[in-house]
């Protein structure tokens, strides 16, 4: 599921126009990530760390021990082939190195990061990154505590998409904002306490519920397209739908996790949030190399092929970066854990 979203974001940077429109693709994948970290995150606060002082320390010591490390390495990578050249980068991308010390400052630590900003943030992707901090703070501090706040917290977001929906609010911020993203991270983390009752021997899910799922979600992302606002209802009912195949996922019998399948989708979701950090930055090399693209002649077709053409590339540089940085780090991250179960 992770890789599916990963490469969803990936080609919507890469091909940013479908069927004469923006392509949503990128956005809905990037909403379904909130929900499964809506869903995990209070998985984790709930079941290994508990509110304690000493719990949450640890949490936050994990998450930013996941997020920062790999993101750093992705941000310079970027840095320095924006500060090189700068028109290899203009081909697919209007992101552009900071005007000062400030916006410095919030590239590196994630804070208050906004698609729009003038120059856009250095990695397209990483203002999902600062939206996710920003709940992985609330979910710890309040939000993911007790089926109590996650239903009050759900009314509280669904009753704001709602009303900005019905008012017409600017798409941006039905989109990519804290107030809009609080629906996927408040359905991700209802799931969870729903998901609590497939614990009991009383209660079970039938095996056809998650191709069910699946397909009704890809056909409301795949259909988006023919709704005049593709950042409304569709949007909507496509997190509702990412929100079910999380539940199914949760609830449903799964492979050994010895058994080839689950190590080969335990290897790709591995790999999915460095490819996240890393297309953009290894897609732009990938054009240069080609020779053939400029920036007025990247049509549909041309963008296609690039796509298509750097995926393998992205991803053995995300292998790279996985066991360069990312393996080294989790033993990190595990004795943290550990320690706190001990």
């Amino acid at each position: 599921m992770r890789m599916s979203l990963a490469l969803a974001v990936m080609f919507s940077h890469l091909v940013p126009f479908l069927a004469g429109q923006l392509n949503w693709l990128g956005h809905y994948a990037v909403w379904s990530f909130f929900c499964l970290s809506g869903y995990l995150m209070t998985l984790v606060l709930n079941q290994r760390y508990g509110f304690g002082s000493d719990g949450l320390l640890r949490y936050a010591a994990n998450r930013a021990l996941r997020i920062y490390p790999p993101y750093l390495v992705a941000l310079a990578a970027m840095a320095t082939l924006l500060a090189l050249r700068p028109d290899w980068a203009a081909v697919l991308t209007h992101a552009g190195l900071p005007y000062v010390a400030g916006d410095w400052i919030r590239n590196v630590a994630l804070l208050d990061l906004d698609s729009r900003m003038l120059p856009a943030p250095i990695l397209p992707a990483s203002w999902s990154l600062s939206i996710e901090l920003y709940y992985y703070v609330l979910m710890a501090l309040l939000l993911s505590r007790s089926r109590v706040t996650v239903s009050l917290w759900l009314v509280a977001a669904a009753t704001w998409a709602a009303w900005a929906n019905a008012t017409g609010v600017a798409a941006h911020l039905r989109v990519t904002s804290p107030a809009a993203c609080a629906l996927p991270f408040a359905l991700g983390a209802a799931v969870y306490f729903v998901g609590q009752q497939f614990t009991r021997p009383e209660f079970t899910l039938p095996s056809w519920l998650l191709p069910l799922a699946v397909v009704v979600a890809l056909l409301n992302a795949g259909t988006a397209w023919t709704w005049p606002d593709l950042y409304s209802t569709p949007l909507l009912l496509h997190a509702a739908a990412s929100s079910a195949v999380i539940l199914a996922l949760a609830g449903l019998a799964h492979p050994k996790a010895t058994s080839i399948p689950a190590r080969l989708d335990r290897q790709l979701g591995d790999l999915s949030y460095p490819l996240f950090l890393l297309h953009m930055p290894v897609s732009i090399v990938v054009a240069a190399a080609l020779a053939t693209f400029t920036e007025s002649d990247l049509g549909l077709g041309e963008r296609s092929a690039l796509f298509v053409l750097a995926v393998p590339v992205v991803l053995m540089v995300s292998l790279l970066l996985r066991r360069v940085v990312e393996l080294p780090v989790e033993k990190l991250r595990r004795r943290v854990a550990r320690e706190l179960l001990e």
